[in-house]
């Protein structure tokens, strides 16, 4: 972008008060490169998920609604973003042989005690399911509660993640995942974003829908991502992982999707 623009639109954000003081945090984190972000995402979560509600509550409405005619009972469930075991243990208590994958340390050590105190048990794996080795292979991959899937910074890495899962789904397996109805930043935000990104000398860039801030969880600040996705981008970003929507159901606050692999 010339300079001349680039200054241009950030005089203009001196007019828009407090969305200005909150569009200044998202600039300073394309300033981070890829690893500070998800160092500082993995915290958000460690932090959140200390918060987080009781393990019992289990699956909220709209996810009973989606598990209990695409999750068969005793079936073989990957749960990406497992958390404190909310998810884990009604799938359990199905029979389902369940693996959970979280990137927060406190999440799991959670679930471990909400399992152990049920004489319950599952495989925990601490990490991102993108950077993650999977063992074993599963009849449903279900990247868990609202949008989770949509906290992956970049569609490159999106798609790397659901081609480590694909390669582990039995045969007739499926991948759940959603994202949360959310308008998307306005076009003059990403070019701000990208420039300060390239300036900076960032080994990443932010792309359209995505959504950088800072938030505040307990005594302590850290960035965090989401992206706002459209309905063709699930589609398309399945099919650079050699995958295709078979199921979509829209909800009042998100769309949920069913991948399967594209048959050769």
């Amino acid at each position: 972008m010339p300079l001349t623009h680039l200054t241009a639109e950030l005089l203009a954000l001196r007019r828009l008060g407090v969305g200005a003081v909150r569009f200044g945090w998202s600039l300073a984190a394309v300033t981070l490169v890829r690893d500070e972000l998800v160092r500082d995402m993995q915290a958000v979560w460690d932090e959140i998920n200390q918060q987080e509600v009781d393990p019992d509550e289990g699956l909220v409405p709209w996810e009973q609604q989606l598990v209990d005619p695409l999750i068969a009972d005793g079936s073989s469930v990957l749960v990406v973003g497992s958390s404190n075991g909310r998810v884990l243990l009604p799938l359990i208590a199905r029979g389902c042989h369940v693996v959970g994958v979280d990137p927060s340390p406190s999440a799991l050590a959670t679930a471990r005690h909400a399992l152990s105190q049920r004489g319950m048990s599952a495989e925990l794996v601490e990490g991102f399911v993108e950077a993650t080795e999977l063992m074993g292979e599963f009849d449903t991959v279900f990247f868990a509660g609202l949008g989770c899937y949509a906290y992956i910074p970049e569609s490159a890495t999106r798609i790397r993640a659901l081609r480590n899962v694909a390669t582990h789904l039995r045969p007739g397996g499926q991948v759940i995942l959603s994202y949360e109805h959310m308008p998307r930043p306005r076009p003059w935000m990403l070019r701000i974003a990208r420039a300060t990104s390239w300036m900076s000398r960032s080994d990443w860039r932010p792309e359209p829908g995505d959504y950088l801030h800072l938030r505040r969880v307990g005594g302590s600040s850290h960035f965090t991502f989401q992206h706002a996705f459209r309905p063709d981008e699930i589609e398309g970003e399945a099919a650079a992982a050699g995958m295709q929507v078979v199921l979509q159901q829209e909800y009042e606050t998100a769309r949920v999707f069913s991948l399967a692999p594209t048959p050769s």
